[in-house]
């Protein structure tokens, strides 16, 4: 289950999940599934900007 909750609006009680560590189910932990970063580089015969992704799963 994912849960957008960024803009503030959800369904989602939040309370009614159990912490990460738990045996109870259903469980909630944060996760981070995928990241972007912006890369930057400059010499004074180059400039260079490029986005690399990174994300379990996806090819290299």
């Amino acid at each position: 289950m994912t849960a957008d909750e960024s803009g503030g609006a959800t369904d989602v009680a939040s309370g009614n999940f159990a912490g990460a560590g738990s045996v109870g189910s259903p469980r909630a932990v944060p996760a981070v599934y995928a990241a972007e970063f912006d890369i930057h580089f400059e010499t004074p015969n180059l400039a260079f900007h490029t986005t690399v992704r990174v994300a379990r799963g996806e090819p290299a």
